[in-house]
């Protein structure tokens, strides 16, 4: 099963609504996203094959390829939150620096950008190859 994220933006979650703060509009985004992750997460409970997830998005903790961690008002998702996906592997988007986290088992990993597009970025470019399987998953950097 895979489930697909697009790039998530304020303008969608908030449209119509008419939110107070910054902090009550996030908040309210984050209960938004978590029922889009839970819903995921239901629809693949009863599958055997293995569990993609593929998301545009900025995850909270992320690393640039300045070496800078992802701060902003850009909508951040919480590993945590994340993970109620229950995938097997998140291959995410946006982020050009290769880099991946493991929980339980379960991979999220960044592939990174394949060229160096902004001044700076010293670090290896490519694509991820995957290897899956129900509950296990691997990838390898391949450089271009």
């Amino acid at each position: 099963m895979i489930h697909l994220f697009p790039y998530p933006t304020k303008a969608h979650f908030l449209a119509g609504k008419t939110p107070g703060t910054i902090d009550e509009a996030n908040a309210e985004i984050e209960h938004a996203i978590l029922g889009i992750f839970h819903c995921m997460a239901a629809k693949g409970e009863d599958t055997i094959a293995p569990t993609v997830f593929v998301g545009h998005m900025n995850m909270s903790g992320s690393m640039l390829s300045s070496g800078q961690t992802l701060l902003g008002q850009d909508i951040m998702i919480a590993r945590q939150d994340l993970l109620t996906v229950n995938a097997d592997y998140y291959a995410l988007g946006h982020i050009h620096k290769h880099q991946s986290w493991e929980d339980s088992g379960r991979v999220i990993a960044y592939a990174g950008s394949i060229g160096r597009f902004h001044h700076g970025e010293h670090d290896a470019k490519g694509f991820l190859q995957w290897e899956v399987e129900a509950a296990v998953a691997r990838f390898r950097l391949v450089e271009t």
